[in-house]
């Protein structure tokens, strides 16, 4: 298993920054969910000592697995070595031949004994005590960080995208904007966006290698950032422009809504292009791209026209696109708040109509409550009573039953109710407390009517329905409780023969004990079950529950 990780390490080209420290010594970084740094030494084919800083504590890990490896497919003087010995206990060898520094042969011998991770270790600390050694080791470690080409990070970025040092690597392009090398940094930002199309497979945040859509936030702030910067070109700025336009046409950003690419295009095209370019780019997309995704460009184009003083065509584009909801809803929204309730009431009733031929009945009941916040403002009680009534046959809920009986006088109430329930589509029962025949009846507190359809319903809701209900009913008619629960729970027991299941028969018999002569009741159900299922030990521990 080790040995086939360490496998997959090396063949997806995590194995970085390998380097001969001294003869035989080599060291290297592999990168993963984290980056880890290994150390090996090796005499005449032989492994004689390994090093990692990984978390392992078995005998040798993948990481190291996978540097040697590279060393054997990799590097010339192991060619000769078609295998090498994994096997071998590590042991240090008694002699060092290392490259020496410069007039100070002891010294050179000295550190040839660190291994990797104490030597890490000591320049860390000492750093922290030197400002003028820790300021000479940062500027090694950044210039040999922000050496590369734009291409060279483009390839690292492909490489890292499914793995946790892509942060690492997304903090260098910040580094690089620091220092002025805007094409780099703008290289890493758009690689990493394309490169998380190319790699995205619905994030599993249980799978610590999958791609993380996070990464996407983090390189359109880069980018941004790259945008604002007085140091930028412009046309790197154009070249930024369209090549974001190009990445958003791909299919994780069209199809999915995992990061608001729109959004970023936008915000870069709007700095950079001239207004009209902007406004081809906006029609190019309300041309191919899908409905969902419309609103947010129609609201650009919007803006932006009225921004140009071309307030005509502005309204034009609302006027076209009216018939996507959320255009809609701004323009309603507009009228209401500047008082043109006749429009806005007009432009409900026309969304009204077009949801219906639609058989939208979500937008339908969007469109009736905004009408019926209007009638509130105009203080038109009847409007609003009939929008009302229109949207709990539509939709019946508890919420909207109660807003009726508030307007509907006390001595009209129940031939109203009588009406409005035989003209409405209602359940009989909801075990998801939605506004049933069941839920009216105990608000409306008609005890017989809802004993009645209780009765009345198939076996499986029945039970349920009892154990909603019946202890608002077990005052005047426990005995009618009981009767229909006995023959309801006997029958589970006997066709559910799960452990899941017995938890939920013992909760019945509790809701049976607390009815009126419920506690005999059940005393003779729980002496029948421990009798016949004597076998089912798991059932027999739930009942010593009661």
């Amino acid at each position: 298993m080790i040995f086939r990780r360490g496998d997959d390490y090396y063949e997806d080209g995590l194995v970085e920054e390998l380097e001969e420290t001294a003869p035989g010594t080599w060291c290297a970084v592999v990168a993963g969910t984290m980056d880890y740094e290994a150390e090996v030494r090796i005499k005449d084919g032989e492994i004689v000592s390994w090093d990692c800083d990984c978390p392992y504590d078995g005998y040798m890990c993948k990481h190291v697995v996978a540097v040697l490896l590279k060393l054997r497919n990799e590097r010339p003087s192991f060619a000769e070595y078609e295998e090498v010995e994994f096997g071998v206990e590590p042991v240090v060898p008694e002699e060092r031949t290392v490259r020496s520094f410069e007039g100070d042969e002891d010294l050179s011998n000295k550190i040839s004994l660190l291994t990797y991770r104490q030597l890490r270790d000591f320049v860390g600390r000492y750093a922290q005590k030197d400002a003028a050694f820790r300021e000479e080791l940062l500027g090694t470690v950044v210039e040999k960080q922000l050496s590369g080409t734009p291409d060279t990070y483009r390839r690292e970025v492909r490489k890292h995208i499914c793995y946790a040092n892509i942060y690492g690597i997304l903090e260098k392009g910040q580094l690089l904007l620091e220092a002025g090398r805007m094409d780099a940094a703008a290289a890493i930002a758009l690689q990493t966006l394309e490169s998380f199309a190319d790699e995205y497979e619905y994030y599993d945040y249980t799978d610590s290698e999958s791609v993380d859509p996070d990464v996407c936030e983090k390189a359109g702030a880069l980018i941004l950032e790259i945008i604002d910067d007085i140091r930028t070109g412009d046309g790197l700025k154009r070249f930024i422009a369209e090549e974001l336009d190009r990445i958003s046409w791909m299919e994780v950003y069209t199809d999915y809504d995992i990061f608001d690419m729109d959004a970023l295009v936008a915000d870069v095209s709007e700095r950079v292009l001239p207004k009209e370019d902007v406004l081809k780019m906006i029609d190019a997309h309300l041309t191919t791209d899908s409905e969902y995704r419309l609103a947010d460009w129609v609201r650009r184009k919007v803006v932006l026209l009225t921004g140009l003083d071309r307030v005509k065509d502005a309204e034009d584009t609302v006027r076209h696109y009216l018939y996507l909801p959320e255009i809609r809803k701004d323009e309603v929204e507009r009228c209401i708040a500047s008082g043109e309730y006749h429009k806005a009431l007009a432009m409900l009733d026309e969304g009204i109509g077009l949801a219906q031929k639609m058989r939208h009945r979500g937008t339908e009941d969007r469109w009736l409550e905004m009408k019926r916040e209007i009638y509130k403002r105009q203080g038109d009680t009847d409007g609003f009573m009939n929008i009302t009534r229109k949207l709990f046959m539509n939709s019946p809920t508890i919420e909207e039953y109660r807003r009726l009986k508030e307007l509907v006088s006390a001595d009209e109430w129940p031939e109203y109710l009588d009406r409005l329930i035989d003209h409405t589509k209602l359940c009989d029962y909801s075990s998801y407390a939605h506004c049933s025949q069941a839920e009216i009846f105990k608000e409306e507190k008609e005890y017989d009517r809802l004993l009645n359809l209780i009765a009345n319903l198939r076996p499986d809701s029945r039970l349920e329905a009892l154990m909603r209900y019946s202890e608002v009913l077990k005052d005047m008619y426990s005995k009618q409780l009981l009767e229909m629960f006995f023959p309801l729970i006997k029958d589970y027991a006997e066709k559910n023969v799960n452990v899941k299941a017995y938890p939920y028969v013992v909760q019945v018999l509790r809701q049976m004990r607390r009815l009126n002569g419920g506690t005999e009741a059940v005393s003779g159900l729980v002496a029948l079950f421990r009798q016949k299922y004597i076998r089912r030990s798991r059932m027999m521990r739930e009942l010593d529950k009661l």
